[in-house]
């Protein structure tokens, strides 16, 4: 348990302290639950740390950018993925739809039920609302899948509450 806390406070603190030293275009800091749908019901609190560029693409409301994140949760787990996230408005309103697709590496921790590969994709899909700071609340689901884009090892699902800010 301490060195699952150790990893949850690098990850926020690497979220943390990197934010006054980098012009991001936005962070992303989330907490929520690991293993969600996962039969074996072992649910376990998670955070997450996300780091958006500034979009290299536009289509009308809809926009692509660069995207890097860290989670880590209280089974151990730590994944470090980078990939294109997209974030569409929904027509004229402060409504939002956000989704990534990610690929890197899972360490996985005390949790007996996943035996698998290091190397795993995720793919998130979520919907929040913009503030008018501009600063964004969502609610995602993310999973995570192998390389052959199976389950045999079960992937893992988690649902993250989330805070954006721009920068």
């Amino acid at each position: 348990m301490r060195r699952t806390l150790g990893f949850s406070a690098l990850a926020w603190a690497f979220a943390g302290g990197m934010a006054g030293q980098v012009t991001a275009a936005e962070w992303v800091l989330g907490i929520g639950a690991d293993d969600a749908f996962d039969a074996h019901n072992k649910v376990v609190a998670a955070v997450l740390a996300e780091y958006h560029s500034d979009p290299f693409r536009t289509y009308g409301r809809t926009a692509l950018s660069w995207m890097a994140a860290v989670q880590a949760d209280a089974d151990g787990d730590v994944l470090g993925v980078a990939g294109v996230y997209f974030l569409s408005r929904v027509r004229d309103s402060r409504w939002i739809v956000e989704g990534s697709l990610g690929a890197g590496a899972l360490h996985q921790g005390s949790n007996p039920y996943k035996e698998g590969d290091t190397f795993q994709f995720r793919t998130s899909i979520g919907a929040g609302y913009e503030l008018l700071s501009g600063a964004r609340i969502s609610v995602s689901i993310d999973h995570l899948f192998d390389k052959n884009f199976q389950n045999h090892n079960p992937g893992t699902e988690s649902v993250m509450l989330r805070y954006t800010r721009p920068f």
